[in-house]
């Protein structure tokens, strides 16, 4: 199983995203993807989307999925299943 930060633990006050993620054999498969909100400021949202990539240098315009748009501190999760994906080799946050 893996244990990857596709954004690291950060407090978060503009648009951003997370390092480039090498799935290597894990390429294809479904992960399940944890958020992690710790504290969040009144009338702020949080929007995070994971996408893909073939090469790390083309990234798709889309994300592969979307979190939907937290206002809240807890803990989210959301499957990401690349089976429908099987040239994405690199993921990365944002």
């Amino acid at each position: 199983m893996l244990d990857l930060a596709l954004i690291p633990e950060q407090a978060v006050e503009a648009n951003g995203t997370g390092p480039e993620i090498d799935l290597g054999d894990a390429a294809g498969k479904k992960f399940l993807l944890i958020l992690r909100i710790t504290r969040i400021l009144e009338q702020q949202a949080l929007d995070v989307s994971v996408f893909g990539s073939e090469d790390k240098t083309t990234w798709g315009a889309k994300p592969i999925v979307a979190f939907p748009q937290k206002f809240y501190a807890g803990e989210y999760q959301i499957l990401l299943d690349l089976t429908g994906h099987p040239g994405v080799k690199h993921l990365r946050g944002g």
